[in-house]
């Protein structure tokens, strides 16, 4: 047999590094395999009270800003659940999106606001809730937010089209906003 190490010093490194190698392997399959599989369950799932259609959220959109906003919209799903605001903004909260460092380019508005969408898809229940990201143009400055469609309050008799900012989870006045663009 030939040996491939000049010593038994050498063979013995490359033992360790592989064993290492191995090791760090199975550490990374066992965490990856964990968050692949991690359960979503321990979010509480929204209380809803029925559907809305996609039309009726357009609706609420022109009312705000006119009829130039429909070739903006981009809805793409016909119908979503609908809940109020207050259960809206407990899963804004939930989120954590607002806890995110902000960095000029690299953390900004953008970031947040696919954050907390993004929040929503991932957990059953608040993926079927109607909520978007946005781009807000105020005069030359363009900013992104996020929007949804609730119930004002428990009474569940008018749908209100509200706006908010993912950085620090407030409402947005509606208008302060000169025009919407949904992605």
């Amino acid at each position: 047999m030939n040996w491939p190490f000049v010593s038994r010093q050498a063979y013995e490194a490359e033992v360790a590094r592989r064993t290492h190698a191995e090791a760090m392997y199975a550490l990374w399959q066992k965490n990856y395999f964990g968050l692949k599989n991690k359960s979503t369950h321990d979010v509480p799932e929204p209380i809803t009270y029925g559907f809305i259609s996609s039309t009726q959220i357009i609706e609420l959109f022109v009312d705000k800003f006119g009829l130039e906003v429909v070739p903006m919209l981009k809805i793409k799903d016909g119908t979503f659940k609908v809940t109020t605001v207050n259960e809206m903004m407990f899963g804004v909260a939930l989120s954590g999106a607002s806890g995110m460092i902000y960095e000029p380019e690299f953390c900004d508005c953008d970031d947040f606001s696919f954050a907390l969408t993004g929040w929503f898809c991932l957990h059953e229940g608040w993926q079927a809730l109607p909520l978007g990201s946005v781009t807000t143009f105020i005069g030359i400055e363009h900013h992104n937010q996020n929007c949804f469609v609730a119930y004002e309050d428990m009474t569940l008799k008018k749908l209100v089209l509200k706006f908010i900012e993912p950085q620090d989870n407030r409402f947005v006045d509606p208008d302060r906003i000169e025009l919407v663009i949904m992605p």
